[in-house]
């Protein structure tokens, strides 16, 4: 058992104005912190990890092969594995907690 404190975690630069922070996992799932500053986006990508995420501060425009979907604070989204999905933020930003299935093996963690 791990208990992490986010604080000690390194902000990583995912796209211009968006940082995440990886938190530590194990074999089968990982977290990932995402925070939007006001007015920026992630481009749209696709993976072959599953995606679930929780909307915790403001509310995103996700375009998921090319339908775009609302999701305000408090909200729960799923990605299925390679489904082609972008995210953008206006003015209030955002901040989102994500969960990958199997673990990205291209994000990386370390402490501060």
């Amino acid at each position: 058992m791990y208990v992490i404190n986010p604080n000690r975690l390194e902000k990583i630069e995912a796209a211009k104005g968006v940082t995440r922070q990886v938190i530590p996992f194990g074999d089968r799932l990982m977290f990932v912190l995402f925070e939007f500053q006001p007015y920026t986006s992630v481009p749209e990508h696709r993976h072959p990890e599953e995606q679930m995420g929780l909307v915790l501060k403001g509310k995103t425009e996700f375009n998921v092969e090319g339908k775009v979907m609302v999701a305000e604070e408090g909200a729960v989204y799923w990605f299925p594995s390679n489904v082609k999905h972008g995210s953008k933020v206006g003015a209030e930003g955002g901040l989102f907690l994500d969960v990958f299935s199997p673990p990205r093996k291209d994000f990386t963690y370390s402490t501060k």
